[in-house]
């Protein structure tokens, strides 16, 4: 079972990687190094309650979410992002390699 520092390391990272920014972009918003998110989302070390707000900030959320977020399984949120960016894909491509096949024949 993961500690709260590191669930809430992972839900920095998926609440960043759902808005669509790097890492670089969220340090430039907040006027910190990139070393510093990527400290944050590793769990090497824990955002002060000053970050904690702007992240929130940045992430449309509140660091009482954020915190909710963590106590539920982040690493679950991320499954199920990537199983829809699949089911996205899927849906933009079709069955285009099955049309071909078929065309051939």
């Amino acid at each position: 079972m993961a500690t709260i520092e590191q669930a809430l390391a992972s839900t920095l990272q998926v609440l960043r990687e759902k808005k669509g920014l790097s890492q670089s972009e969220v340090a430039s918003q907040l006027d910190i190094t990139q070393t510093a998110v990527s400290y944050w989302e590793n769990g090497n070390r824990t955002p002060s309650p000053t970050y904690l707000s702007c992240l929130s900030k940045a992430y449309d959320s509140t660091p009482a979410k954020i915190y909710e977020m963590s106590e539920t399984d982040p690493i679950q949120e991320r499954a199920k992002q990537l199983e829809q960016a699949i089911n996205i894909r899927r849906e933009k491509h079709g069955n285009s390699h099955k049309t071909k096949a078929k065309s051939k024949k």
